[in-house]
């Protein structure tokens, strides 16, 4: 039994995020496995929902591990800040507001709160997954992420057209992840969805690791119209929520090195 979970640990390790996917043979290589035995465990995996399994018959990380890892975030204060910090910008911008992270090749929103006004499009739910490229929360990930990762993603996957406005070429988006991680703030002009546009900031947790990114969306127009003072909101938004994850992480250091009487 203990033989078992420890082969589960490592065919969980395999994937990262310069390798999501694996297919079996590649599997039982690395581990030095029978290929029967790494197809069963594989197998077994995906039937438990830690594992998908693709068209291709290649293998990749599961949403029951996004469920668990939110059960994580939730248990140190991550997902109580980040609810607390959108609701306060839906409610105080009249437009909604997100707080997503990045799973290897997609975003993952972990908070959403409010709807864009005027659009209509469905409200965002915890757990959606959306594309890096089109959207301002993806830019401002991915412009703290390797260049050469980025690129290698890029040009393997494509960057596919939501419409008219999304970023058409790795030389395009490349400029705009240099203009995000010198301006502090990432854009999206319709690259998404036609009318809606959005700006996001980066969270950072106490070691100044990127490792959220926060944002509002609205109709174009509002946003074009006050570009800068949208910005510094949220700007100013995703700085309170790194604050408040710097002191989680301090009181929890703090407990941990507490010496009982």
């Amino acid at each position: 039994m203990l033989n078992t979970v420890a082969r589960v640990g490592k065919v969980l390790k395999l994937f990262t995020t310069d390798r999501p996917e694996w297919g079996v043979t590649e599997v039982s290589l690395a581990l030095s496995l029978p290929k029967s035995n790494a197809h069963d465990m594989l197998a077994s995996l995906a039937g438990i929902g830690l594992l998908e399994r693709l068209p291709s018959g290649r293998y990749r990380l599961g949403w029951r591990l996004l469920a668990m890892s939110r059960n994580l975030v939730e248990a140190d204060g991550f997902q109580r800040h980040a609810d607390a910090v959108t609701r306060q910008m839906a409610h105080r911008l009249g437009q909604a507001s997100s707080v997503a992270t990045w799973d290897g090749r997609r975003l993952v929103c972990v908070a959403v709160a409010g709807r864009p006004a005027g659009i209509g499009l469905p409200e965002r739910t915890p757990g959606v997954r959306l594309p890096g490229h089109s959207t301002a929360l993806g830019k401002m990930l991915l412009a703290h992420r390797r260049w050469d990762e980025v690129e290698e993603r890029a040009t393997t996957d494509g960057l596919p057209a939501f419409t008219r406005a999304t970023v058409g070429s790795v030389r395009e988006l490349q400029a705009q992840l240099e203009a995000a991680r010198r301006d502090g703030v990432a854009f999206d002009f319709e690259e998404n969805h036609a009318g809606l546009s959005c700006v996001a900031a980066p969270v950072r947790d106490a070691s100044s690791r990127v490792v959220a990114a926060l944002s509002v969306s609205m109709p174009t127009q509002l946003l074009r119209r006050a570009e800068p003072q949208y910005a510094r909101a949220v700007s100013v938004a995703a700085q309170r929520l790194t604050g408040m994850l710097s002191a989680e992480s301090a009181e929890s250091a703090g407990d941990s090195l507490s010496i009982p009487a």
